[in-house]
């Protein structure tokens, strides 16, 4: 016999098991996004160096497209993937145009 599950004997409260579930994925969201930011910037500083603002762009389009072309379709939401493509840019163009010297 097989003992019972505690997860089911007692009720799961929405409320709080929704602001767990979302700081969970707000957190993981948030991180991503900044390790994104932050790996960008330090691409950006190095090709500067050999390459053009147009150059690195169409480079990191074609990261964007190749990284669409592996992901499931179902989770593709073409919208959102659009603002963090424009997001990319606008963030190339800030760290290509910022001071050399700055860290």
């Amino acid at each position: 016999m097989t003992e019972p599950d505690q997860h089911h004997d007692s009720p799961i409260q929405l409320p709080a098991e929704a602001e767990r579930s979302l700081r969970r994925a707000t957190g993981h969201t948030l991180t991503s996004f900044a390790l994104l930011r932050r790996a960008l910037r330090e691409h950006v500083e190095t090709e500067r160096k050999q390459s053009s603002l147009v150059e690195i762009e169409i480079e990191l389009r074609a990261l964007v497209a190749r990284t669409r072309l592996g992901m499931p379709t179902a989770s593709t939401n073409a919208g959102s993937q659009g603002n963090l493509s424009e997001h990319l840019m606008e963030w190339t163009e800030t760290f290509f145009r910022a001071p050399r010297d700055r860290a």
